[in-house]
């Protein structure tokens, strides 16, 4: 695999810690691909941090006592930009011929051309990708907000659930039903917006993300009141949303 592109991995710091006190030996770790966990009497260990595929942290993402970080990512990326990192992943990968794009693929590029074409002509709907610009967005009510604006408007709404993630994250995807159920069921008192930070790293250096998902939930004022990391259920969210005085 390119990730690396023949950087050494012992000179990147990323691996797991486990913070002994939170773990409740759900055991969800231990489904590590790479083996980088053991597991022991006291529940898991990290034996293997080397293994870790840089970048990775589906294990704190799906973490049952949130035991689980991982160190900042910030530090990573900039180990990337100063080695030059992605430009040799991207030569690999062609060098491998993994960027030739199939008879298949062509098909889909100009169906996708297409259907942008035509959604274009109609206007922006519901869920789509707002661009980055100085003017202010605000979600329709009822919808999920799709941006990568960072000048959203609170005060039309008592709470703004934001929800930094993306698309292709597995427990992103989990999240994605709840955050339209939580736009219709709350449609006057909550505004929900995602921002997929994959496409658009500017979201997560704004809110100070680690690890994705994260919730971050802001007043009308633009205050953040609460804010989770990880695949969050929806029972738990509408009663933070509660909390701050949000009805159906």
């Amino acid at each position: 695999m390119a990730w690396l592109a023949g950087y050494p991995r012992e000179k990147i710091d990323w691996s797991p810690t486990i913070d002994a006190e939170k773990c409740v030996k759900c055991a969800m770790c231990m489904n590590c691909g790479r083996n980088v966990f053991a597991w022991t009497k006291n529940g898991a260990e990290v034996v293997r941090p080397n293994n870790c595929v840089v970048g990775c942290s589906t294990c704190a993402n799906l973490c049952l006592g949130e035991a689980i970080t991982f160190p900042d990512l910030h530090k990573v990326r900039e180990i990337y930009r100063k080695n030059g990192i992605w430009s040799k992943v991207k030569r690999q990968l062609k060098a491998e011929g993994k960027l030739t794009l199939s008879k298949i693929s062509m098909v889909g590029i100009v169906l996708a051309l297409t259907l942008f074409s035509v959604a274009g002509s109609v206007g922006m709907a519901a869920n789509t990708y707002a661009d980055q610009s100085k003017t202010s967005v605000r979600a329709t009510k009822g919808v999920v907000l799709v941006t990568n604006n960072l000048d959203v408007d609170f005060s039309a709404f008592k709470v703004t659930f934001i929800e930094i993630g993306a698309d292709r994250c597995i427990p992103c995807k989990k999240m994605q039903p709840i955050m339209k159920e939580i736009a219709a069921e709350f449609a006057e008192d909550v505004q929900v917006v995602f921002y997929d930070v994959w496409k658009d790293p500017e979201p997560g250096r704004k809110y100070g993300i680690q690890l994705i998902p994260t919730q971050v939930f802001v007043d009308a004022d633009g205050n953040e009141v609460y804010r989770h990391v990880g695949f969050f259920p929806k029972e738990e969210l509408v009663a933070v949303l509660v909390k701050q005085g949000a009805k159906k």
